[in-house]
């Protein structure tokens, strides 16, 4: 099964304080949590905010796209997809 990483990224237009906002209302981060998360992304330019299966991951960038579209701000998201998790069990040959 393959695993997508969802990262906020730093984009020059998105407000800190909407940036909070949608950490605190769709990825559950308390005021304190969403604060720390937002300033690591514009320090650093992105910040991994989960990893999730694909159709939870998919569901979530869907319900954040409509609310966002609903309002004259923008934010960014990357999803990137991870290695699916395999057992290796021919580590013996």
């Amino acid at each position: 099964m393959l695993w997508y990483r969802f990262h906020l990224l730093h984009d020059e237009t998105t407000r800190p304080e909407f940036a909070r906002q949608i950490l605190e209302q769709f990825f559950y981060f308390t005021p304190e949590q969403a604060k720390l998360v937002q300033e690591e992304a514009w320090d650093e330019g992105k910040v991994l905010l989960g990893t999730y299966s694909r159709d939870v991951a998919e569901t979530k960038f869907m319900e954040i796209y409509e609310w966002v579209g609903d309002r004259a701000e923008t934010i960014t998201f990357f999803l990137s997809s991870t290695k699916p998790l395999t057992s290796n069990s021919d580590s013996t040959k």
